[in-house]
């Protein structure tokens, strides 16, 4: 991919959709999480939590491992934050439009 060939509104445009696709595919991560640690799978791999599991299995930073944790845990506990994320700003409520 060559991107220095795209015109500014094709870069803009693009740019835009990938953070859109970058929402999506964190709160598909987000869900998977929250579904492994539910099953206990992370147990079964051989961790001994959750976070060591996004750590030694997915080579997640323990940073970034821990925030995932957190928000997997918060997203099972408040599944519309899922949605939330997916649609456009965790700051969002439903219906109304994003602040500015």
């Amino acid at each position: 991919m060559n991107i220095t060939a795209l015109s500014n509104s094709e870069l803009l445009s693009g740019i835009h959709a990938l953070v859109g696709q970058g929402r999506v595919i964190l709160a598909r991560l987000l869900a998977y999480l929250a579904e492994v640690e539910e099953r206990r799978l992370d147990l079964q791999s051989a961790c001994s939590s959750l976070f060591d599991f996004c750590v030694r299995r997915l080579g997640l930073s323990e940073d970034e491992a821990c925030r995932r944790v957190m928000a997997a845990r918060l997203a099972r506990r408040f599944p519309l934050a899922l949605r939330l994320l997916e649609s456009s700003s965790p700051h969002a409520f439903p219906g109304q439009p994003p602040p500015r």
